[in-house]
């Protein structure tokens, strides 16, 4: 029999936790948000791109905003995107009050993030996440989504993948005219 050295277990241990941690976000076993704000008002909430132009939530009323909150490294995550991707096509197709943004986490430099993001197929503008944001939603799995409603209150809060028929129920169709 073989002798394992300490680098091999800690290979093992490595593999092991990721997998746990893979196995538990796609589960949608996170789907108990620690912060779920929902029903709570969007707030002051401003994000930069990679470019460090400004984008504050708070300015979107009369539009439903969706933000998928992700990972470039995440496997659920880069499932997700084309889901996200059709949906702000056909959004932007029928002309839709409705704007998709992607919030990037724990990818690297802006523009490595976002060149990477843009590589998985995410079409949509790219925001960069910030520990305020982490801390007030309680972010802690990715990927999550989160929709605001017209109004600015927050209406969903998901931790794990979601597909296109989540984001139309969430979000509302995109009808095309």
């Amino acid at each position: 029999m073989k002798e394992i050295n300490g680098r091999e277990i800690l290979v093992w241990i490595g593999i092991l936790a990721a997998s746990a941690v893979l196995a538990y976000s796609m589960s949608g076993g996170g789907n108990h948000n620690h912060a779920n704000l929902k029903g709570q008002p969007i707030g002051d909430l401003k994000l930069r791109d990679a470019d460090g132009k400004v984008l504050d939530l708070s300015q979107k009323k009369g539009r439903t905003v969706v933000l998928n909150v992700y990972a470039t490294w995440c496997p659920p995550c880069r499932a997700e995107i084309p889901d996200f991707a059709l949906f702000h096509k056909d959004a932007q197709a029928a002309d839709a009050p409705i704007e998709v943004y992607g919030v990037v986490f724990e990818s690297g430099e802006p523009a490595e993030a976002t060149k990477e993001s843009r590589k998985l197929g995410v079409s949509y503008p790219i925001l960069l996440g910030n520990q305020t944001m982490a801390q007030t939603f309680g972010l802690h799995i990715y990927p999550t989504t989160i929709v605001v409603n017209p109004e600015g209150i927050i209406t969903h809060q998901f931790e794990g993948q979601v597909d296109y028929n989540w984001l139309r129920d969430a979000a509302g169709a995109p009808n095309k005219s």
